[in-house]
This record gives C-alpha cells, structure tokens and sequence, in this order.
C-alpha cells in the first residue's frame, strides 16, 4: 500500500517520463473492462521479468496516467527480484525523478 497517496500532476509523476510504455493503454483498457486476470498478467511480467528500463518506463507510465493500482502491483512484483536488479531499477526511477516509486520498492523488497 502506497505511504502517501499519489495525485495525477505532482511534480514527479511527469518529470522524466519521455516516452510512454507501449502496453499502457492495453492495461488501462483491460482494467477499465474488468478483465483484472489480463491486466495483472502483464504487470506480473513487467514486474518479475521484463527490461529494468522497462520496468522504470511503466511505472513512470502508469503512475503519470494515473493508473495507482498498476503501478503499486509492478512495485510488488518488482520488489520480489534479486536484490541488485531492486537496486537497478531503483537507480533507473531515480533518474526518472521517482523518488517516491523508489522508496516504495525498496521498503517493500526490504520488507519481503
């Protein structure tokens, strides 16, 4: 769960975004539709085994959409990898301005 709620327009949800990651509308119509399976499926894959970049550009993505619960289950799933690749795309959202997306993995991988 999210220490402090994220509001659509803050600062760091739109610095150091540049591109959109391509499944974001696939999940955000998947979600819209009810098709939780679907969309948890794919954000299970980015989480556990897709690109760090990736994983940073859909965090960023969906966190700047305004997609909460995609971006919170990502940061569970990705806090489950290997403790360097944790560090990695904690690097990877920090150069994005994702301070707090970052701290959210770690506490979470740390709490795991």
């Amino acid at each position: 769960m999210w220490p402090v709620p994220l509001r659509q327009g803050d600062r760091q949800h739109v610095q150091g975004l540049g591109a959109s990651w391509p499944a974001l509308d696939d999940v955000s119509t998947r979600l819209a539709a009810g098709d939780l399976a679907g969309a948890a499926g794919i954000l299970r894959h980015i989480g556990l085994e897709a690109s760090l970049d990736e994983a940073a550009l859909a965090i960023a993505s969906s966190q700047h959409r305004g997609l909460a619960e995609a971006t919170e289950l990502i940061l569970q799933y990705a806090s489950q990898r290997k403790d360097r690749e944790v560090m990695g795309l904690a690097k990877k959202l920090l150069n994005r301005d994702q301070q707090l997306s970052a701290g959210i993995l770690l506490g979470l991988a740390l709490d795991t």
